[in-house]
């Protein structure tokens, strides 16, 4: 884009400037030199007292001054011997007249000099630099009266010429050809219409015919000069063509490159002494070779140049002295300007090519001007720019300081490899070209509705202003590789240095490609140098490690295809890698490094986004993609698959389906597969399971929880019902893709179960995967569940929109073995149960979640257990069985609200309590029936008290009893409690009535069995016995 107008000092454009004094001197001189001749030569020979008297013709070879003619004659107009033998020579201070004879015409209004010489000397230089000398074949001068021996003042010359062959020379080699000048003072012109030869050193042109245009006197001349006070205009009739030579440095000399730039014109070229501005007409054509098969050219209608006169410092001239069409000074360039239809610049050389309506140049601003109202247009190797004005600023050395593109543009990029576009940029305000003044790279500048394209990669980016610096040096580059190389090795290594260094875009930037979509108010790209892959010592380059595809690739919350028997494997044959889905980012501001490979690639580094972060993967076949929020966003990208990702927020969220992570610092190792969580923290999880669930499991006792107090009937889930996992945390979360651990305060829900404890381990039955998307219906199932310190666990059961059971517990570490339905807790801990007691049965499937919905209340009793142990607790979903070690008491009955409880030293009616060193329950199934019964199991110092309600009296009455063995079971179905001990030892039970002042004397053996409701007991090896009265 930048190299599609740059400094070359050896263009066309520079080398035409930089020899503008030159052009300059041969336009002046080549077509003012003949008229300054001819005056001066009229002038002298009418001031001259020869013209005026007829004197002998011994007068004009006086001895004073004949010599001194004839050395001059011999010496500086040695193509026309007869000069230095004239017949008459005149003299008047430093011109020198040479002719062999005049006469008088026109009835002595005219006077005829044949042939014709003149030499001029500079006054100040005088012989130490070449005269000018006029040579004609004759002059005619005529004037305003008749002259001769009694007309001595004839008045003015009003007409005059120059005939037959004409020829002036000068210093510096100029050197001027032509025939038939006319003077006119009536049309105040002098004028030939023949063809017009000159030279100046090494510059020469011709044209077809010379006008001069004269300025009126503004008072009538006194003397014989023409009334004229100098010349406004020249004019080169047509046919203009002049050849400049040029100044070669060394270098392309060695080149040899041509000399000398031509310009061309079918029209006239007119300079403007008054203006000091001289112009080219009609099919002007510039053209310059630069090698054998290569030139530069300038194609316009009409091209304009324009000069100012500067002052000599040393000898300036008088104010009074200065006279219109006589001002003193030299003249120095200052504007070019090329018009035309279709204004066309071309450097073969360079692939160089413009078309515009008009091209300016100004010296003293160094300034480059190309316009067209419709674009203008330009090519250079396989870029192509259009823009409708484009301004070129340099520095006083010739070099681009700054390229501003006004109005809607764009540039296009084609790879010259294949023909195709490559890059390709458009904005509708500027794009501007300039030196960053802080870092000195060169820095691109697009405004308004600007976007960036690349076809092949399906890349585009839009903004309202975008900012590109770019590091290298272009012409120093392009200069020292050619003098080495052919143009086209030279020109793709240029391409290679010049790399950018940073890019900004802001408002509105939008970014679209097949792997990201992006929108933010601020995108910055650092763009850093190609890294080297890392290889033996002086091994070669193609030994080295290939670099890895690194391209970042969403990451996708998925499950491995392999069997949970094959974690972490991965089969040698996949199925073939999918395109990934792209992604959306949305941010406040974006951040990218950018960094090329070996071959030169670039590819994405390093990600930042602040503000409103938002990164969704658009995935349409699947119903919840992707989606990441936060405040803040980094990702490094190491290699294929290896990204690293860190979002922060308050929260931060990372969804995937309906699985999220939040937390303030959320960390994502894609490459390890692994999730980490600084600080505060919620994971969301579905899983699959029923029964075997966390759901069921999280209570620690789901033979008891799942039943109604003592006895009901079960409530089934199906083994595929699916549950959403919720952890809460304080600390941190570690999650590798199958075993998550939490610290800090967790805080755990599944559906209607809630758990609270220090630290928690979830590991999962399948792997979920950060670098491969889930198939749509397959989600992992909760394998093992660990709970350490202060582990808290509360859960409600709902049926029909109906609190039917409350459950809370609480251990120092809880297991759940999700796999085998194992459950484990370490005390010491505690179980409570509240269970509605006349709840009624439902289809199984209508119990679902009701935890949001408001409860019913009504007077139905409930039924209250607490479990208390100081070892271990133990139990089976399968085998519905739990178990309770260390100082365990259990205390159940009835109350009247949930959360109501039963203090074991002052037991309610229908209550009781029993304690031993372990305890263990059943659940069972009795074949034929819907009821599901357990049975209970002490061991170890076993004992038991409570009240019973007996029924098979008249009148039920409440009893109250105390139990002591070794062991105490009890099975539901029959309402039997059995009393064991081993040895020596004796189980004892003691009854009391219903007023509980009058006990019975226990009643001891070996096994006692006691049904509180018929208040039926049987002895087996009895030792004592006493009934209640």
């Amino acid at each position: 884009m930048t190299a599609t107008i740059r400094y070359n000092r050896n263009g066309l454009f520079d080398r035409l400037i930089a020899n503008r004094t030159l052009l300059t001197w041969v336009t002046m001189l080549s077509l003012t030199g003949a008229y300054l001749v001819y005056a001066q030569v009229l002038r002298q020979v009418i001031n001259s007292t020869v013209v005026r008297q007829e004197f002998p013709e011994e007068v004009f070879q006086s001895p004073e001054y004949a010599s001194a003619n004839n050395e001059h004659a011999k010496t500086y107009l040695p193509e026309i011997p007869w000069a230095a033998d004239a017949r008459y020579q005149f003299k008047d201070e430093n011109v020198f007249i040479y002719t062999e004879r005049w006469q008088q015409e026109e009835e002595k209004r005219a006077a005829r000099l044949k042939p014709f010489a003149m030499l001029m000397f500079d006054p100040k230089k005088k012989d130490s630099e070449k005269p000018f000398a006029l040579m004609s074949e004759e002059a005619l001068i005529r004037f305003e009266q008749p002259f001769g021996i009694k007309q001595t003042d004839p008045g003015h010359m009003i007409a005059g010429s120059l005939e037959g062959f004409v020829k002036i020379t000068g210093p510096n080699g100029l050197i001027i050809y032509g025939r038939n000048f006319f003077y006119d003072e009536s049309s105040m012109n002098i004028w030939s219409d023949s063809e017009v030869r000159f030279a100046y050193e090494e510059h020469r042109g011709r044209a077809r015919g010379i006008e001069m245009k004269l300025i009126p006197a503004a008072v009538k001349p006194k003397e014989l000069k023409p009334a004229a006070d100098g010349i406004r205009e020249i004019v080169l009739r047509r046919d203009v063509y002049m050849e400049l030579a040029l100044k070669q440095d060394k270098e392309h000399e060695s080149k040899n490159r041509s000399r000398f730039a031509k310009v061309k014109s079918a029209g006239s070229f007119t300079f403007n002494l008054e203006t000091n501005q001289g112009t080219f007409h009609k099919d002007v054509r510039v053209y310059h070779p630069t090698g054998p098969q290569h030139a530069d050219t300038l194609d316009c209608d009409q091209l304009q140049l324009q000069f100012v006169r500067k002052e000599d410092p040393d000898n300036p001239t008088p104010e009074a002295d200065q006279q219109p069409g006589h001002a003193s000074g030299k003249l120095q360039f200052q504007e070019l300007v090329a018009t035309g239809e279709n204004v066309a610049l071309v450097s073969q050389e360079n692939q160089f090519s413009g078309r515009m309506t008009r091209l300016s140049y100004n010296e003293a601003t160094k300034t480059i001007v190309l316009t067209d109202e419709r674009s203008v247009e330009i090519y250079q190797q396989a870029s192509k720019l259009e823009c409708p004005k484009i301004t070129i600023h340099q520095d006083e050395e010739g070099r681009v300081e700054t390229v501003l593109c006004e109005g809607a543009g764009k540039v296009d990029y084609v790879d010259p490899s294949t023909g195709q576009l490559s890059v390709a940029a458009q904005w509708a305000k500027l794009m501007k070209k300039s030196r960053d003044p802080e870092t000195q790279l060169d820095m691109v500048e697009l405004e308004q509705q600007c976007i960036i394209r690349q076809p092949a990669e399906e890349f585009a980016l839009a903004a309202q202003q975008i900012r590109l610096w770019l590091k290298g040096d272009l012409g120093a580059l392009k200069q020292k590789d050619m003098l080495q190389e052919d143009r086209q090795q030279s020109a793709n290594k240029t391409a290679q240095k010049v790399d950018p260094h940073k890019m900004i875009a802001t408002q509105d930037v939008a970014i679209y490609s097949p792997q990201l979509r992006g929108k933010t108010k601020r995108l910055e790209v650092w763009f850093d140098e190609a890294t080297v892959p890392t290889s033996a010592p002086n091994a070669p380059v193609s030994k080295s490690v290939a670099p890895q595809n690194s391209a970042i690739q969403p990451a996708a919350f998925a499950v491995d295809d392999t069997p949970a028997g094959q974690q972490g494997g991965r089969t040698a044959l996949g199925p073939e890698k999918k395109e990934p889905e792209p992604v959306m980012v949305v941010s406040d501001l974006i951040k990218l490094r950018m960094q090329k490979d070996e071959a030169g690639k670039a590819e994405v580094s390093e990600v930042w986004t602040e503000g409103n972060v938002s990164v969704k993967q658009l995935n349409e076949t699947q119903k919840q993609p992707m989606h990441i929020t936060g405040n803040q966003m980094h990702i490094q990208n190491k290699g294929e698959n290896d990204q690293v990702l860190h979002v922060m927020g308050t929260p931060a969220k990372i969804n995937g389906g309906d699985s999220q992570i939040e937390g303030d610092d959320i960390f994502l190792y894609r490459l390890a597969n692994r999730a980490e969580v600084q600080g505060k923290g919620l994971l969301l999880l579905p899983v699959k399971g029923g029964k075997k669930s966390a759901a069921g499991l999280l209570s620690g006792a789901d033979g008891i929880t799942q039943e109604r107090g003592l006895t009901g009937e079960v409530q089934e889930q199906g083994n595929d019902q699916e549950n959403l996992l919720e952890i809460h945390w304080d600390q941190e979360m570690v999650f590798d893709g199958i075993t998550a651990n939490f610290f800090g305060k967790v805080r755990t829900n599944m559906g209607d179960n809630r758990l609270r404890c220090q630290e928690m381990e979830v590991v999962l039955s399948d792997r979920v995967s950060f670098t491969e998307k889930q198939p749509e219906g397959q989600k992992p199932t909760v394998h093992f569940i660990t709970c350490r310190d202060g582990v808290e666990v509360e859960s409600n059961e709902y049926q029909d929109n109906r609190l039917i059971g409350i459950r809370r517990a609480s251990f120092w570490q809880m297991n759940v073995d999700q796999k085998t339905g194992n459950a484990e807790a370490r005390g010491p801990g505690w179980l409570i149960l509240w269970r509605r007691e006349n709840s009624k049965e439902s289809n199984p499937e209508s119990r679902v979640s009701q935890a949001n919905l408001p409860q019913k209340t009504d007077t139905d009793s409930w039924n209250y257990t607490r479990i208390d142990f100081n070892g271990k607790m133990s139990g089976n979903v399968s085998q519905r069985s739990t178990t309770f070690d260390d100082r365990v008491q259990i205390t159940y009955g009835g109350v009247k609200r949930p959360l109501d409880t039963i203090n074991p030293d002052q037991l309610p009616p229908n209550a009781g309590w029993m304690r031993s060193n372990s305890l263990k329950l059943i659940q069972h199934e009795i074949e034929g029936q819907k009821k599901k019964f357990i049975s209970m199991l002490a061991k170890g110092n076993a004992e038991l008290e409570g009240n019973a309600l007996v029924k098979n009296k008249k009148t039920p009455t409440n009893q109250s009893f105390i139990a002591r063995a070794d062991t105490i079971s009890y099975d539901e179905s029959k309402d039997l409690y059995m009393m064991r001990s081993f040895g020596n030892r004796k189980a004892t039970i003691r009854r009391y009535s219903r007023t509980g002042k009058t006990p019975s004397a226990p009643n001891q053996a070996q096994q006692i069995e006691f049904a509180p409701s018929y208040d039926r007991v049987t002895l087996h090896g009895v030792t004592g016995l006493q009934g209640l009265p």
